[in-house]
């Protein structure tokens, strides 16, 4: 459905690409799943990506609630944790 509904947003010329603005709240926690899925499917993927690569970066805000939905308590703690690591190596870099 979601993938049905971007390909429609790529006959409108205002698409920028970013899908985000036009989901409803529940598309949005879906997308943010499959985002996170998808960060690690990827060849040399990893949680990392998710954190820095678009588009998965894109749905960075919204990854807790995502899991915490889905009663995956753990899953949106561990990737709290991800996240905190991804920061501290960003300021490493800088």
């Amino acid at each position: 459905h979601i993938q049905a509904k971007e390909d429609r947003l790529f006959d409108n010329d205002d698409y920028d690409g970013n899908i985000i603005p036009y989901l409803t709240h529940d598309e949005l926690m879906i997308y943010t799943l499959y985002q996170v899925e998808n960060s690690l499917q990827q060849r040399n993927g990893s949680i990392h990506s998710f954190f820095i690569d678009e588009p998965y970066c894109l749905c960075r805000p919204y990854y807790k609630e995502a899991y915490e939905l889905m009663n995956c308590h753990e899953i949106a703690h561990l990737l709290e944790e991800a996240e905190k690591l991804e920061k501290k190596i960003k300021q490493l870099k800088i």
